[in-house]
């Protein structure tokens, strides 16, 4: 992706942006995997006679992810509010990273992940549209395993093209509010209506540590309509150890017995992992 410094963009330049985790040893160690992603995706895109831009640079450190909220927040600096943009992962990221610039990104926004098993990229992008949604913002979504597949290029296109891409949702069937008993749907409507009304100030604790800021909304809910009076107390009675048992003795060589097996199936696995490497070395020119 060609570097980017701050300016009106032509009509044919589409951002990019890649958040990572917090942690230097995963960002440089998944580094190889989110460039050939980030391969795949470039080409996509200039085959629909568009122009990929990526926003910021390889670090000093040896990958080229937004590790920080304070480095995701330098980067929307320097970035066109109203360009196209694309969010590439192909790993585990934190939310938190690039949440602030995109809450006010006018431009359309689109999500992608391949479809890999090596990193969580898929479920990396998952948690970033679980937040975008919370957060109101509109964004469209796609993934794909290698990039080159109809369907994949077709919703590419028209988010190219239109600004928004969309998917079938049929099987999506609507909630029935008569079926929900009294109790629950009167407590939900208050914990709705005090949010809207009494607002909060959001801390981000456990369920927030890795940026994940859907996953505050029922703390942060219950301290707004007033059943408690700190998200600290809310956290303390939503979120307690449950009650701690002592398994019997029959019970804990049961489990024991099975992480033997575990563990020595693991140990097979990579003897056969090492012959057949030796085996390739082996059989190569």
């Amino acid at each position: 992706f060609e570097s980017f410094c701050r300016m009106s963009l032509q009509p044919t330049v589409v951002q990019l942006v890649a958040s990572g985790d917090s942690r230097l040893s995963a960002n440089q160690r998944c580094w190889p995997a989110q460039q050939e992603m980030e391969r795949k995706l470039q080409s996509a895109v200039e085959k629909l006679g568009y122009r990929p831009r990526r926003v910021h640079e390889v670090t000093h450190d040896g990958h080229g992810f937004i590790d920080s909220q304070k480095r995701g927040i330098e980067v929307f600096r320097s970035i066109d509010p109203d360009a196209p943009l694309i969010v590439a992962e192909a790993v585990w990221q934190y939310t938190h990273h690039v949440l602030a610039g995109l809450l006010s990104h006018r431009g359309p926004i689109l999500t992608v992940a391949n479809w890999s098993g090596q990193w969580p990229g898929l479920v990396g992008m998952l948690n970033l549209n679980g937040s975008l949604t919370k957060a109101g913002v509109r964004y469209s979504t796609l993934w794909s395993e290698g990039f080159t597949d109809d369907y994949f290029t077709e919703k590419l296109r028209t988010w190219l093209e239109t600004g928004h891409c969309t998917h079938a949702t049929d099987h999506v069937r609507p909630l029935n509010l008569n079926a929900i008993p009294a109790e629950p749907r009167d407590l939900g409507r208050k914990l709705a209506d005090g949010l809207r009304r009494e607002k909060a100030i959001l801390g981000v604790f456990d369920e927030g540590c890795m940026g994940m800021f859907n996953a505050i909304s029922a703390m942060l809910g219950a301290v707004a309509a007033g059943q408690y009076p700190t998200l600290l107390s809310a956290m303390a009675a939503m979120s307690g150890a449950g009650q701690v048992l002592t398994p019997d003795i029959t019970t804990t060589t049961y489990h024991q017995a099975k992480y033997d097996v575990f563990r020595q199936l693991h140990t097979d696995q990579q003897a056969y992992r090492e012959r057949m490497q030796l085996g390739v070395i082996a059989g190569s020119p």
